[in-house]
C-alpha cells in the first residue's frame, strides 16, 4: 500500500518510507492525501438544462410582456411650437443688419441732429421681437453693438425690471436709443 513519492524539498525520488532519507521531510501528510479516495467529478447536465430553462423562461417573458405591454418608443406628446412671426416693415429693416446700416436705414435725414457720441442720430424707437435663446445681453449686443450690455435693454423696457432673465418668446421689446454702443 506504500506507494512512491518524490520528496518535495530536495526532489528525492522514489521514497516509500514516511521520511525522505535525503533531508528527513515528513511525507505523511503527503501520503494521506494522496491515498483518500478521489471525488466523483458532478455532471454537466444538470447545469446545462438549469441554463437552458433560465434562457427559456427570460425568452417567454420577454415576448410575453411585449404582447401585453406594448413598447412604447417615442410616445412624448410635443404640443406645436406657436411659430414666432416678425412683421416686416419696408421702413424698418431686420435687426440682424449692422448697427450703423439700420440706423442709417431707419432714421429718416430729418432727425439726425448733432447729438452725443459723435454721430448726432436722435433715433425713433422701434420693437424687436424676442426669438427662442434670446436673452437681453445678446439683444442689446445684436443691436447696438458688442460693447453694449442689458441695461440698455432694460432702460428703454421698463416692463421688464424684475423679470429680466424672463423673456417671452414673441415678446416684442422697444429697441433703445443706442448711439453710445456704436463705434
Amino acid at each position: 500500500m506504500n506507494t512512491q513519492l518524490n520528496c518535495p524539498v530536495c526532489s528525492y525520488q522514489n521514497i516509500t518510507g514516511d521520511t525522505c532519507p535525503n533531508c528527513d521531510a515528513d511525507l505523511r501528510v503527503i501520503r494521506m492525501l494522496q491515498e483518500l479516495p478521489l471525488v466523483p467529478k458532478p455532471s454537466v447536465w444538470p447545469l446545462r438544462i438549469t441554463l437552458l430553462l433560465l434562457i427559456i423562461g427570460i425568452g417567454f417573458g420577454v415576448v410575453t410582456s411585449w404582447i401585453f405591454f406594448p413598447p412604447q418608443f417615442n410616445t412624448v406628446v410635443i404640443s406645436a411650437p406657436t411659430p414666432v412671426h416678425q412683421t416686416i416693415n419696408p421702413h424698418y429693416p431686420s435687426p440682424n443688419l449692422s448697427p450703423k446700416r439700420r440706423e442709417a436705414l431707419i432714421s429718416p435725414p430729418s432727425l439726425l441732429g448733432k447729438g452725443a457720441g459723435g454721430l448726432g442720430l436722435t433715433l425713433a424707437s422701434t420693437t424687436y421681437t424676442v426669438q427662442p435663446g434670446d436673452n437681453l445681453s445678446a439683444i442689446a449686443q445684436k443691436l447696438c453693438g458688442t460693447e453694449t450690455t442689458w441695461e440698455v435693454m432694460l432702460k428703454a423696457n421698463p416692463q421688464l425690471q424684475g423679470k429680466e432673465n424672463y423673456l417671452k418668446v414673441g415678446e416684442a421689446l422697444k429697441i433703445p436709443h443706442c448711439q453710445e454702443g456704436i463705434k
